[in-house]
């Protein structure tokens, strides 16, 4: 009987991986979204500040935990103003499993740095994210073609 089950939840599994289709607009005469997304100066600092950028790869979870340990390091080092060196994270660009620790920070700066590590990193949410995965309700609405493994992903943050 268990069999049965698994090559059922296995074949709806093919069939919603078949569903989606991911629409790709080609860029018309090499253009680019910078006009979407502009990155105003910050007319508040002073030209002696650091102004950091970073960029975190992708990578699952030990991308996560790559990017938490490098914004923990910064975290501890002050700039010449006596502040954080992550006071002066301007900028983040992201990809994947580093955009866990890049939205983190985003949203919680470094306060919430041991929360990511506590709550997130250091939990099996692989397992947590399979079971969802699993879930009836969930294969329903990844046949659809309004959801995604992003959606499920998201949902489970």
């Amino acid at each position: 009987m268990c069999f049965i089950r698994l090559l059922a939840v296995l074949a709806v599994g093919a069939l919603v991986g078949c569903t989606y289709t991911f629409p790709n607009t080609p860029l018309v005469g090499h253009s680019s979204n910078t006009e979407l997304l502009p990155i105003a100066p910050d007319t508040t600092r002073t030209a002696d500040e650091p102004y950091i950028v970073i960029s975190f790869s992708g990578g699952g979870i030990r991308a996560t935990g790559f990017a938490y340990a490098v914004l923990n390091e910064l975290a501890q080092v002050p700039d010449r103003s006596g502040r954080p060196f992550t006071a002066d994270v301007q900028i983040i660009s992201s990809a994947s499993g580093g955009s866990v620790t890049a939205a983190w920070f985003g949203l919680t700066g470094d306060a919430g740095l041991p929360v990511l590590r506590r709550d997130f990193i250091t939990q099996n949410n692989m397992a947590a994210l399979e079971s969802q995965l699993l879930n009836p309700a969930t294969l329903v609405r990844l046949a659809g073609p309004n959801y995604s493994r992003v959606d499920v992903v998201r949902d489970y943050f």
